[in-house]
Formats: structure tokens, sequence, C-alpha cells
């Protein structure tokens, strides 16, 4: 009878065993039994050992567990903690892993059992439990003792040299469960008030823009960017749009981003961003020409006046080339009598011009 009772209890206690272990992976429980299936923590922790997990206070240099669903745990070194998200790395990784949120957290491990430990007392545990049963079914067949303590040592083994390369391969398995990572373009366009063109982009299943490696607009390398929230706030300087509109045609930029991405991924994108242009203001107020430019970025103008200091005397030109950022006002010769002045400026391969009368 005790014999019979010690094999219930030992059986009842592999049962428990194995809730604690489903449902430490199903519920979010601080504490379970997980198994290791990679060597990313070798030597630390091997191929098939068993990691005890209890609590959730930890700190730098702990080993966790975290868990995106019930068929993906990861067992690594905690090396990093910023806004609520945790960093961890493999001890035979060469770089971290992404950071992924406090909430994934399942705790800290407290206990590391060899797999050359658990399993055998597991095997030892299974075969007491059903030595009766086994031990009748083989009597009526006849099996001597030595085959049957041959058979169980080369079981174990056979099981000691499988199990790690079973669990590397469930773990490679449960990968077609993860969808894979995306990273789509949501938005390309130049903002006409500050002259910036914004890059957004839109990350899915983990894959976000970490930082930027080159950035060139218009054949020309930038470092006046910003980068953010999956977006890229790039800053031209006034001389490139300037060239841009004054000496080609094509009313868009060529922007060329290389960056780096979340899960060691790599972008390369070339856009075409529309950059608008507005005809300039051109006006006199109180015998003064005003060019007032309502584009974000600066315009060669060339300003010519043809004057006349009375009737009959012959016509006079002076002509000069000025930058107009915003406003931008010429005075006449002074003591001129007749006046005129002739504007002109060039803008994507078209050359405007404007002739007004001053006096």
């Amino acid at each position: 009878m005790g014999s019979q009772r010690l094999r219930r209890a030992i059986a009842l206690a592999i049962t428990m065993f194995a809730l604690v272990a489903l449902i430490s992976k199903l519920l979010p429980i601080p504490f379970g039994v997980f198994i290791v299936p990679t060597r990313s923590m070798v030597p630390t922790i091997e191929p098939g050992d068993m990691v005890i997990v209890y609590g959730k206070h930890v700190k730098i240099g702990d080993i966790v567990v975290w868990c995106t669903g019930p068929l993906y745990c990861v067992v690594h070194r905690l090396v990093g903690v910023r806004d609520g998200l945790i960093i961890t790395k493999g001890d035979a990784n060469p770089v971290p892993d992404n950071p992924v949120p406090v909430s994934r957290l399942k705790g800290r491990v407290v206990a590391i059992v060899p797999r050359y430990v658990w399993i055998p007392l597991l095997l030892s545990a299974l075969l007491y439990v059903f030595a009766p049963s086994i031990s009748s079914l083989l009597r009526e067949e006849g099996v001597s003792p030595l085959v049957i303590a041959g058979g169980v040592f080369g079981f174990y083994v056979a099981l000691a040299v499988i199990l790690p390369f079973l669990y590397t391969s469930m773990s490679v398995a449960m990968l077609g469960y993860v969808k894979q990572p995306v990273l789509f373009l949501s938005k390309a366009s130049f903002n006409e008030k500050d002259c910036t063109i914004t890059i957004r982009y839109m990350g899915e299943h983990g894959l976000h823009l970490l930082s930027v490696e080159n950035l060139v607009v218009d054949n020309m390398y930038l470092d006046s960017y910003v980068v953010g929230n999956d977006t890229v706030t790039i800053y031209l300087p006034p001389v490139v749009l300037t060239r841009h509109v004054e000496n080609t045609t094509e009313p868009r930029i060529r922007v060329v981003v290389d960056a780096l991405l979340t899960r060691l991924g790599r972008l390369h994108g070339v856009y075409e961003v529309f950059v608008p242009f507005k005809p300039l203001g051109v006006r006199v107020v109180n015998e003064t020409l005003v060019v007032v430019n309502p584009n974000c970025y600066p315009l060669h103008v060339n300003i010519t006046f043809l004057y006349a200091y009375s009737a009959g005397s012959s016509w006079r030109r002076v002509s000069d080339v000025v930058l107009v950022d915003k406003v931008f006002e010429a005075k006449p010769p002074v003591g001129a009598r007749f006046v005129y002045a002739v504007v002109s400026y060039r803008a994507y391969g078209h050359i405007y011009t404007a002739k007004l009368r001053i006096r």
C-alpha cells in the first residue's frame, strides 16, 4: 500500500508540474517553468535546460523570460529598461533583441535545472509510476530483465541526444506563427511654410525606423534632419531648393534615404517629392519697386531700370541681380523724370517677366 500511495503522489506531482508549465505560458502569472530550445544563452543555459521563473522584480543583468504568445517565449538576459520597454540579449548572440513592452515580461529566472538532471529524474519517476504495468506486460511477453535494462538505457541516451535538436526544431517551427514585419511608406510631402520634407513610415509587427545612415537630396548629402516616431523630417538648405527650382524643369526633387530598422532590417528608399512654386508679386508703392516672394526659398531676380532725366533725352539703363528671400525694395535712379522697371526670373524652365511704369 505504501508504494502504491507513493506512485500516486509522484503521478500527481508530475501532473501538477505539467499544468504549471502549461498555465505559465497561457496566463499572465509571475511564475512558471520553461524549457530553453536554442543555444542563445550558451554557456549559461544549454539547449534543453529547464528554467524556473518567479517574480517580476528584475534588474539589469538578470535572466528573464518574456513571451509574445503561448507558443513563443524568450529566455535572455536583461540589458536595458527605458520608456516602459525592456531590452534583452542572449549571452551568445551578437546583438540585443528588439525592445518589448514590460507587459510581456513573465518574470525572473530564479533557478536553472540542467537537462542531464531533470530528464533522468522525470524518466525515473515515470518508470516508477508505471513500473507495475510495464513489468506485468513484459512478463506476459517473456522479456528478460537484461533486455529491459538495455532498452531503458538506450531510450534515455537517444532522448538526451535528440531532445535538444527537437527543441530547436520546435522553436524554428514557432516562427511560422510570427507575422512578417512590414514597413510601409505613409507620406512623403513638402511643407511650404518651413521648407521641410516629411517622410513618414508605418511599421507593422515590430518593424520600425531606428536611424538614418545617409540622406541625399538632389545629389547632395545632408545632415540636417530629425528622426523620430517612424518619421524623417528633412530641413532643406535654401541653396538646394533655389538651385533645384532655377536649374531644372521638373518640379519634383529626388530624395534618397538609407536607414536602419528594428529586427536588423535596412531600408533604401528613393522618393520623388513635389516642390511647389508660386510666381513672385511685383508692384510699385510710392515710386518704389517692391518684389514679394511667397515661396519659402529665395530666388534670383534680375531688376532693370530704364530711365530718362527729361523729355527728348536718351534713355539709360541699369541692371542688377538680387536674391529675393521675402520682400525686396528697389529705388529708381535719383532725379530721373521717366522710369520703367523690368523684373525677370526663372523657375522650372520658364522665364517670368514683369514690366511696370514707376514715374
